[in-house]
Parts: structure tokens; sequence; C-alpha cells
């Protein structure tokens, strides 16, 4: 299970599960914490670059299943200026729509489930 902070998510099944807490640029970490995997799970929709990254993972160790949750926009802007919202939604919302587009192209079994806002 990938997240990026670790106090975001608790296992439900430990001995099923495991989790990934690190920079997820690095190759190398990705992938020793992906051995052993047969789902990756993303808690949050990551940026593109980090997108790229899992599904090059993915690739190398022939994993082909990912679910990836996505939070309601409001969770995301609840803290932020009312002037920065519109402008922090937009790039939110570019970079998400161009990490499912990645997702959807890397041929391989994925899920998207877009969670109501109660679960933000």
């Amino acid at each position: 299970m990938y997240v990026p902070k670790k106090n975001q998510t608790t296992l439900l099944d430990p001995q099923r599960e495991s989790m990934f807490q690190g920079d997820l640029l690095d190759l190398g970490r990705i992938l020793r914490g992906m051995i052993g995997c047969e789902i990756v799970c993303l808690c949050e929709m990551p940026e593109p670059q980090v997108t790229w990254r899992i599904i090059e993972a993915m690739k190398l160790l022939d994993l082909t299943r990912i679910v990836c949750l996505v939070k309601p926009e409001e969770s995301f802007l609840s803290d932020q200026i009312p002037e920065t919202k519109t402008t922090h939604k937009k790039a939110r919302s570019s970079q998400m729509t161009l990490s499912i587009r990645m997702i959807e192209e890397a041929m391989c079994d994925y899920t998207i489930l877009h969670l109501p806002a109660f679960f933000a």
C-alpha cells in the first residue's frame, strides 16, 4: 500500500498489507517497497511525476493491478484563503486528470474510486 504520509492510513490486515513511506520519486525505494505486492493502492492521487514512477516500477515488477482513491476537491481547499482556492483547484484538477490518463494508458487493470465528501 502506498501512501505519502504515515499517519493517514491504518493497515486493516497487517499480514496481507504493507505500507511504503518515503520519496515516491526514488525508483529504487519504490521497487523495494513493491516487492511481493499483488495490488498497488494509491491513497491519494499523486502528482504526475509520482504517478509515472509508480507505473514504471509496476512495469518492472510485472504488476498489473492498481487502485486509486480520489478525495473530493473540498478536502484539499479547506485551509486555503478564498483568492487561492480557484488557482489551487485548477492546478489540482489538471494534475489529477493527467495522472488518471497516465494510469488508464498504462495497460494495467485499474480501479479509480472517487470518494464522497464525508471521507475527506
